[in-house]
C-alpha cells in the first residue's frame, strides 16, 4: 500500500512511502517509462504509533540514508499512541529536499 508519492523539485526523482511494506523509496525517472530503484530505507518495525524521522538524500547519484540523531516516535505520546504521517517539501517551495 502506498501511502505518499512525492516528485522532486527537478522532476527527477520520485519518492513514495510504502506503508505495507514499511520502507521508502527513491526511483530516478531520467529514463522515462522506466523509473530505477537509487534508493530505498526500511522502517524499524515500530508497533504502537507512527514515527517522523529524516532522510537524507543524495540528489546527484541517488540513494537515501535515515538520520539516526533524529526520530519523532508517536507512539510514546502521554496521552497515548498517535498515528500521523507525511512526505513533503518543507515550506512547499521547489528548492528545499524532500522529507518524510
Amino acid at each position: 500500500f502506498i501511502a505518499d508519492l512525492v516528485i522532486s523539485p527537478d522532476d527527477r526523482f520520485l519518492f513514495l512511502c510504502n506503508w505495507w511494506h514499511g520502507d521508502i523509496r527513491q526511483y530516478e525517472l531520467l529514463r522515462g517509462c522506466k523509473p530505477r530503484l537509487v534508493g530505498q530505507v526500511r522502517g524499524q518495525g515500530h508497533q504502537e504509533g507512527s514515527v517522523m524521522l529524516q532522510l537524507d538524500v543524495d540528489t546527484d547519484k541517488g540513494g537515501l540514508a535515515v538520520n539516526k540523531n533524529f526520530l519523532v516516535d508517536f507512539g510514546k505520546e502521554p496521552h497515548g499512541p498517535c498515528l500521523a504521517h507525511a512526505v513533503r517539501f518543507p515550506g512547499g517551495d521547489a528548492k528545499s529536499p524532500p522529507r518524510a
